[in-house]
């Protein structure tokens, strides 16, 4: 591509030749996009998209550029680059960040090897021109030029293998010293737990800090040694590709050849010239290797010192601390004292709180409760009523079953004698039977007729009558079902009241507890209250008791001050005016000493204000819990109420459709009684009707 863009790179660094060679790529793209840095103008990762696109169509694509976030969108980028592994030295938060020194690198990979397959393709090209024998004449010219490119890819690769050494003993040395950063960073960390951080140890660390600072510079310039002999590398390559346009240019060969020497002969001094530079660089890099040995050496020796300097202060900081415990003792004891005393009103009254609240949930239970009684007392009303409803019931059947069982005898007598009469019958029919034999041929027929109706109407009259007592019996059975089932729910109504019963007397002796609870309540309130005044009494004690010290020490202070003021006025009466200015300027203090002491008081008045004011938006912060938990208390007791209710309305709804149903039952056996006497009464009719066609047949054969 230099030699397209026409421009000597003799004089240029290589980041130009890298933005040169990336803005040239994407002219070619089609892009009016500048790119003059690796920072900034890289950041979006749309030139490095369009740049890959352009050096291999078949292989990257442009899809990436519609995705807007950022971060996104390089790491698209390097999934494209990695297609080819390209994706070195950089990650997508360094392209986001604009890290020029990784963008670098990563151009100079992408550069180094787009321009090898270009020189790959060059050669397979130069190959096919080869066979043409016109060319033979001037490749031989190109002999030595190929020989001197030859010997300096020689040098330049020993070169590489020398600074690959260098590497690997700066890789070593890296690690060394990172080995031994490590070592005293932990050794550090081991003494700051022992003991908190010193001003030595601090300093240490930002030595430790420095060195590894130092140590990412060294990195740096190695990184940057790196890229300038990739530098070499291009540069020998572009004398390869010089060689190659000559090759491919025909009609200019000589021409070419001799552009080609010139340009070989500027580019063999610029490479000397910057191999030059390469070997100051490496020499420089060792120097700076051993001066890191010796700061290695220097951090130790340092390490040392600050391990004994920290030693000394650890002795010094340990009686700095005891004495400052001894001086803190006695602030801590009063401190101590008025806390406990706070303390105990805050527990005396969050106990009242607690108290108060338990007393509100027991009032609240109290008054659920008696709703619950007063509802219970109006079901047990009615079940009362219910059961006196069936008591009647229950003696009306009773009579029932008396009158039925009366007419059940009375019935029982009344077949009998139909059984009677109907022996009778038979009897006056055998009699007849007989009269009958000895009567005449001539009324036999009339008389057999008439004896045959008589004895039909007879047969009939029987056949009703059965009926009569079947029908009697079964209102019998009937009743007595009937007596049997109400029998059964005066059981069951029986054991509802007795369970309401108990449910009553549980209720009473809830009601018994709330109220021996809320006399419990009213006894720890009134002492809790006594013990909140017996606090406060003490606590304004304590505040006296502690005015009345301080007074007292600063009147004996007044005190002891004019009497050595009189005592030196008696002694020394030459110095009266100079004792009567101290005496002033003690009483000033004095008077200093009490606005101060005023001041304080007045300072820690307006701080219990403060408290007071707190505690008392506490308070009715509290209150407001207290309330909002009320109101929850209440609705979740209405919602108990209400499923209590529910559940024994429902109980009483189940018992009284088992009634119902034991009553359908009966009704349902009642019919079946009925259906199976009907049944048995159509056999008797049967019967008798076989019976009587029996003795009409016996009869007429007895004629």
């Amino acid at each position: 591509f230099l030699d397209q863009a026409g421009v000597d790179v003799s004089d240029m660094v290589p980041e130009q030749i890298l933005l040169m060679w990336v803005n040239y790529h994407l002219r070619k793209a089609g892009s009016k996009r500048v790119v003059r840095n690796f920072s900034s103008d890289i950041k979006d990762s749309e030139a490095y998209l369009l740049l890959l696109h352009q050096l291999k169509r078949d292989v990257f694509n442009l899809g990436a550029i519609a995705e807007p976030d950022l971060t996104t969108r390089a790491e698209l980028m390097l999934k494209e680059a990695h297609k080819e592994r390209l994706d070195k030295f950089i990650n997508a938060q360094d392209v986001v960040d604009g890290n020029a020194r990784l963008n670098f690198a990563f151009v100079a990979n992408l550069f180094q090897h787009f321009q090898n397959e270009e020189i790959d393709e060059d050669e397979e090209e130069e190959e096919d021109e080869s066979s043409d024998p016109e060319l033979g004449a001037w490749k031989e010219d190109l002999a030595d030029l190929a020989m001197e490119l030859q010997r300096k890819d020689e040098e330049a690769r020993a070169a590489e293998e020398k600074l690959m050494k260098l590497k690997e003993e700066r890789e070593r040395l890296r690690r060394q010293h990172e080995d031994e950063v490590a070592r005293l960073k932990e050794e550090l960390e081991a003494l700051a737990l022992d003991e908190p951080d010193t001003a030595d140890t601090l300093d240490l660390l930002e030595e430790l800090e420095e060195a590894e600072r130092e140590k990412v510079e060294v990195a740096a310039k190695s990184t940057a040694l790196m890229r300038r002999v990739a530098d070499l590398s291009e540069k020998i390559d572009d004398a390869q590709d010089a060689g190659e346009n000559a090759e491919r240019r025909k009609r200019e060969a000589e021409e070419q050849i001799r552009t080609t020497a010139r340009e070989h002969r500027i580019r063999m001094r610029s490479m000397a010239q910057k191999l030059e530079e390469s070997k100051r660089e490496e020499r420089i890099l060792e120097a700076e290797l051993s001066m890191q040995e010796e700061e290695l050496r220097r951090t130790k020796e340092e390490k040392d010192a600050a391990a004994k300097t920290y030693k000394q202060l650890s002795v010094q900081l340990e009686v700095t601390t005891i004495e400052r415990i001894q001086t803190q003792a006695a602030k801590d004891k009063l401190e101590k004292q008025l806390f406990q005393a706070k303390r105990y009103l805050a527990e005396a009254k969050t106990d009242k709180k607690a108290k108060e609240k338990r007393k509100k949930e027991l009032t609240t239970k109290i008054r659920k409760t008696k709703a619950e009684l007063d509802d219970l007392g109006a079901l047990k009303k009615t079940i009362l009523a219910e059961k006196r409803q069936l008591d009647n019931k229950k003696k009306e059947l009773e009579v029932a079953i008396e009158d039925e069982h009366k007419g059940v005898l009375k019935a029982r007598g009344r077949r009998m004698e139909l059984e009677a009469e109907v022996s009778e019958l038979r009897e006056q029919l055998a009699e007849d039977e007989e009269f009958y034999s000895k009567a005449q041929k001539e009324v036999a027929e009339k008389q057999e007729k008439q004896a045959r109706d008589q004895a039909l109407l007879a047969a009939r009259d029987l056949a009703r009558k059965r009926i009569v007592v079947e029908d009697r019996l079964r209102e019998v059975d009937e009743a007595t079902t009937e007596a049997e089932a109400a029998k059964r729910e005066a059981k069951k109504a029986a054991v509802v009241v007795e369970k309401i019963g108990s449910e009553v007397k549980e209720v009473s002796k809830k009601e018994q507890k709330a109220e021996e609870e809320r006399a419990e309540v009213d006894r720890k309130r009134r002492k809790l209250e006594k013990e909140l005044r017996k606090a406060k009494r003490l606590i304004s004690e304590k505040a006296k008791e502690y005015s009345n010290a301080e007074l007292a020490r600063r009147g004996e202070e007044k005190r002891q001050a004019m009497l050595a003021a009189r005592l030196a006025e008696e002694q020394r009466e030459t110095e009266r005016a100079l004792l009567e200015q101290q005496m002033v300027a003690t009483e000033v203090e004095e008077a200093e000493e009490r606005v101060f002491t005023a001041e304080i008081a007045r300072e820690e008045a307006e701080m219990i204000k403060e408290e007071l004011e707190m505690e008392a938006d506490s308070l009715l912060d509290e209150k407001y819990k207290l309330e909002a938990e009320k109101r929850a208390v209440l609705e979740r007791t209405e919602e108990e109420f209400r499923q209590e209710r529910a559940r024994i309305e429902a109980e009483l709804t189940k018992e009284v459709r088992a009634i119902e149903a034991a009553k359908n039952r009966a009704l349902a056996q009642v019919a079946e009684a009925e259906a199976q006497a009907e049944e048995e009464r159509g056999k008797r009719a049967r019967l008798a009707l076989t019976t009587e066609a029996a003795e009409t047949a016996a009869r007429e054969a007895g004629r």
